[in-house]
């Protein structure tokens, strides 16, 4: 918690561009590992978070990605843009735990730790997380959009991913956005939070752990009043 919140003390003084105010967060969250005395040395130990986050700006949609949080674009005749398509580099070890899980009497994190660790030691070197490291500058994504046709903006972290029996390589969002018309943003995080509670051992659909943390927010656009309303889970 400590670390997603020096990130979010540094985005919401929205006084620079947005790869400036990720690296002021990244190096802040930094500070705080020292502050708390962390073994900077031990990769894997690093704190660690994602960021989705935009901003509208003249007519203008800013916008900047990292780690495992998304940013769809929904436009007016309901198709959607996802606007980072990547590896998900938690793909391996899933499926290794999909192989063993049925088998195993140990969670996850016992079963596979060495696995990981490996992937945890990946990041900065093969997909990016805000942790300190200089080297995540490497692999923010950002850029800016006319939101004239974009209807509603979603943000959101990797907990509120439908869980699949089979892990993905890429992920998929079609069933994510039909449900997400259906139910909307609170009734999909439900929707979401049944399945997991349907598999407290997280065999059936592989994940970390039965519910993840899920930080979401839709943004409602219109092209006279650029923020209509937004809601947040």
């Amino acid at each position: 918690m400590l670390t997603w919140r020096s990130a979010c003390s540094l985005f919401s003084k929205n006084c620079h561009p947005l790869p400036l105010l990720a690296k002021n967060a990244n190096r802040a969250i930094h500070d705080r590992m020292v502050d708390y005395g962390v073994d900077c040395s031990r990769r894997e130990a690093l704190w660690s978070t994602s960021a989705a986050v935009v901003r509208i700006k003249g007519g203008q949609l800013e916008w900047l990605q990292t780690g495992d949080a998304y940013v769809i674009l929904i436009y007016s005749d309901n198709s959607h843009r996802v606007l980072v398509h990547q590896e998900d580099h938690d793909y391996e070890t899933l499926m290794q735990w999909k192989s063993v899980a049925p088998a195993s009497t140990l969670p996850i994190h016992e079963a596979l730790k060495d696995q990981i660790r490996k992937v945890r030691c990946r990041m900065n070197r093969s997909y990016g997380v805000l942790n300190g490291e200089a080297d995540a500058a490497h692999f923010f994504h950002w850029g800016s959009i006319p939101f004239d046709n974009v209807r509603e903006v979603l943000l959101f972290t990797d907990g509120l991913s439908i869980p699949s029996p089979t892990p993905t390589r890429y992920k998929k969002f079609d069933t994510f956005m039909t449900r997400y018309f259906d139910l909307g943003l609170t009734g999909l995080k439900n929707h979401i939070r049944s399945i997991e509670k349907s598999d407290p051992g997280c065999k059936r659909f592989p994940r970390f752990k039965c519910h993840d943390d899920i930080a979401a927010i839709s943004i409602k656009l219109t092209s006279t009043q650029p923020v209509q309303s937004a809601t947040a889970v």
